[in-house]
């Protein structure tokens, strides 16, 4: 009796080119994935966008009804200080630790 059982290579192991084959197809295969998810990906942003633009002007337009002046409109990265002095690390707001 075989120390290894060798049964399951009856019909014989794949070549390297075989395998090669084989990668190409799955590799193919994830990339024509990535693609489409990329594809959605931008259009859910170019959505967003144009959302954030007409938020924007909505929000403008109240303020200019309410205020009688638009207020300038902070980044949201810069976690909305405001744009008429410099960000500074210590203006920055703090990550739970």
């Amino acid at each position: 009796m075989p120390l290894v059982d060798d049964d399951d290579f009856d019909l014989g192991a794949p070549t390297l080119l075989e395998m090669w084959k084989h990668q190409v197809v799955l590799v193919t295969n994830e990339a024509e994935y990535l693609t489409h998810e990329l594809v959605k990906a931008r259009q859910n942003i170019a959505k967003l966008v144009e959302m954030n633009e007409a938020l924007s002007k909505d929000l403008q337009a109240l303020q200019m009804r309410t205020l009688g002046k638009a207020q300038p409109m902070a980044c949201g990265a810069s976690g909305g200080l405001p744009l008429d002095r410099p960000v500074h690390l210590a203006d920055s707001p703090r990550q739970p630790a």
